[in-house]
């Protein structure tokens, strides 16, 4: 709201008011419900709220005291203060913050896959809901499958339509228009039915008479070999300029570009990490059509540039090397927001004790200096990060609660890359977005 009045010199004396409330969601667990591959399923999930003494620079934080809740059922911890939710299933998990506890919550959830049919690792973080989000997974080979897990926090059924980018052209298929999410529950759907594209997968997801939360269970059971797991949530709308930073090497690599508009893309692909800047390829893209793209060896735990003279979106997705048995795994990491003044990210805990924690932050056009926050065991750290223009620079954290980080500076995103030490079979890539702070700015002028 504003207020307007007739004065020569408007003057503004109010912004940037604290969210009291945040509410965010994620999907559960994707292996619950007709059609999903059946495998064991370790499910966690984190509320951890940040510490309202270091939002003192950032934020007025509310007076009234903290209080959160995690679920559906009991999760442990003290109101106001972080929880956990130690099992997961076919219900989204909610986190919910008000008071001094609410601006800068982050949530997530994570699954540990085991089976015959599935193996791997997924970490995803709650989000808020959107009516209109691009997803990218999936791919063309052999035993692939890819389910669209669509979740509704709120009070009213909402209708989703659900489109595609494909190596043929744009798909609209009349199954994934009008798509019911009723009230406070979750819908799944089966792209490739929906798609019949034996290839990665670009989604647009629209909604109309509320927002959803969407996220894309990935599979790959290759031959008798499970190869991997991954829970995607939304990348980045399209753009000219997209960043991926938290990927690994591994066994294999790739990049998928969709071109959702009425020209063709041309598109510049380079990798940075902590020393090096390489020129990757360029490709176009036709309009309305996906490209794949493949990747070289990069040192260390690397990020993506896409530039675009066009907007694109984009997603990159690692293949670890094989483990015991032939398993291997899958990580997606998407196109990741801007950091700006607070963006985080939640790890839950109970993961195997050799999984490997690395926040990579990746700077812009100029230098910046980047303050990483770590919450553990309700205790909160913070690190001051310098990375030089068109670098990446990378912590090993370890067993953290949260990742959060702040900066000043234009053009920084961030990422959390987990693998295993042991030959890294497991592995997951989740992007530092953008924590509930304020609400919109309300512009207050003075009526003289």
């Amino acid at each position: 709201a504003s207020i307007t009045g007739t004065t020569r010199a408007p003057v503004p004396i109010a912004s940037g008011i604290s969210v009291d409330s945040s509410t965010l969601t994620c999907p559960g667990d994707p292996f619950v419900g007709d059609g999903a591959p059946q495998a064991t399923v370790t499910g966690q999930a984190v509320l951890a709220p940040a510490d309202p003494e270091g939002l003192a620079d950032l934020v007025t934080v509310p007076e009234a005291p903290g209080s959160t809740e995690l679920g559906p059922g009991d999760a442990a911890g003290a109101d106001g203060d972080l929880r956990r939710l130690e099992q997961l299933g076919a219900d989204p998990v909610t986190a919910r913050a008000s008071g001094e506890s609410a601006p800068g919550v982050v949530a997530g959830q994570s699954l540990e896959v085991g089976g015959e049919e599935a193996y791997g690792l997924a970490v995803t973080g709650c989000t808020e809901p959107s009516a209109d989000q691009w997803l990218v997974a999936g791919g063309g080979e052999a035993g692939r499958q890819e389910r669209l897990v669509l979740s509704n926090p709120g009070a009213n059924p909402v209708s989703v339509d659900v489109s595609f980018l494909t190596p043929d052209g744009p798909q609209a298929p009349g199954g994934g228009q009008g798509v019911v999410v009723p009230a406070g529950e979750r819908t799944e759907v089966l792209l490739d039915g929906l798609s019949g594209t034996r290839a990665a997968q670009v989604v647009r997801v629209q909604s109309e008479g509320g927002q959803v939360v969407a996220a894309v269970s990935d599979v790959w059971l290759d031959g008798l070999d499970p190869s991997g797991v991954e829970v995607v949530g939304p990348t980045a709308e399209p753009a000219t300029r997209q960043v991926l930073p938290g990927n690994a090497n591994g066994a294999g690599r790739g990049l998928v570009l969709g071109a959702p508009g009425e020209e063709d893309a041309v598109v510049e692909v380079r990798g940075i990490a902590e020393d090096e800047e390489q020129a990757i390829e360029v490709v176009t893209v036709p309009a309305g059509r996906l490209a794949e793209v493949d990747l070289p060896e990069m040192p260390g735990v690397h990020t993506w540039v896409v530039e675009s003279d066009v907007p694109v979106v984009a997603g990159a997705w690692t293949l670890s090397p094989s483990g015991e048995g032939g398993v291997r795994d899958l990580a997606w990491s998407v196109a990741a927001p801007e950091v700006g003044t607070l963006a985080g990210a939640a790890l839950p805990a109970g993961l195997p004790e050799d999984v490997r924690r690395f926040v990579e932050v990746t700077a812009g056009e100029e230098d910046a200096r980047v303050e990483v926050i770590l919450t553990r065991g309700g205790e909160t750290e913070t690190e001051t990060v310098d990375v030089p223009a068109g670098r990446s620079r990378v912590l090993s954290v370890g067993a953290v609660d949260a990742v959060r980080a702040s900066t000043e500076a234009e053009d920084v995103r961030a990422a959390v890359l987990l693998s295993q030490a042991d030959g890294e079979v497991l592995t997951s890539s989740v992007p530092l977005v953008p924590t509930p702070l304020t609400v919109q700015d309300v512009p207050v002028t003075n009526l003289d």
